[in-house]
């Protein structure tokens, strides 16, 4: 796909890995920005020590990163570190595989990921932030109106939960079980139907939707744009 898209595939793996590195802070981010939203009021003690914990594993990626541009080997072990320290979490983590990935960052944008780093945080952070408008907007449209749950307690509950998306599918499950439990808390077990009906739909939309999407692309692509590419792998073509 880069290749067709004139893109060298090492820069371009280079972008998708920095990509994914720069999200995993946002991910942990994303709790400090719902304990801002709520102003400090009515946390319990559980939920500062979490936000505290996410936010060190923010500012721990963020600061893995500026080490990676300072050498091969910091780099290689950071890597080598993170991916040991995911691998409970995710299996199929290959800790020398993302060992590799930041020795290629370092080698290909240590220059990109200094002058960028601040942009693509704050495009992150603006994505995260249209994904907890669109739950916001189904439950709206679902019937759960603002005297059940306010703005705050949607958008502030999403984004403590936030820190799940790590899991398979985006925390599929185990996200939505967490938002249930903490709106139904607020807006009482009448609204629970429609509560379970809006996750369904803000699923389908933010999952079945882009995969949709994507198989339509992608099959396009093979029948056109990856059939030349194949065939003449250094004439790419510029089509998406």
């Amino acid at each position: 796909m880069f290749r067709s898209w004139r893109i060298d595939p090492v820069m371009g793996m280079t972008g998708v890995t920095l990509n994914t590195l720069t999200f995993y802070s946002v991910r942990f981010l994303a709790p400090v920005l719902g304990l801002l939203l709520v102003g400090f009021q009515g946390l319990e003690r559980r939920e500062w020590l979490l936000t505290g914990a996410s936010g060190l594993v923010s500012v721990a990626v963020l600061g893995g990163l500026a080490l990676v541009v300072r050498g091969d080997h910091l780099a290689a072990w950071i890597g080598r570190t993170a991916g040991r320290v995911v691998r409970p979490v995710r299996s199929g983590t290959d800790p020398e595989a993302w060992a590799q990935a930041l020795v290629r960052v370092r080698a290909t944008s240590a220059d990109t990921l200094r002058q960028g780093l601040l942009r693509s945080l704050l495009a992150l952070v603006g994505m995260v932030l249209a994904d907890a408008l669109l739950v916001l907007i189904t439950l709206r449209f679902l019937g759960v109106g603002a005297g059940d749950l306010s703005a705050v307690d949607v958008l502030s509950a999403f984004l403590f939960a936030y820190p799940l998306t790590l899991l398979p599918l985006f925390g599929f499950g185990v996200l939505d079980a967490a938002l249930l439990a903490s709106w139904v808390t607020i807006a009482g077990v009448a609204q629970e139907p429609d509560i379970v009906a809006a996750l369904v739909v803000w699923r389908s939309l933010t999952i079945l939707g882009p995969l949709a999407m994507g198989l339509v692309i992608v099959t396009r692509w093979r029948r056109g744009v990856g059939a030349a590419a194949r065939q003449h792998p250094d004439a790419g073509n510029g089509r998406a």
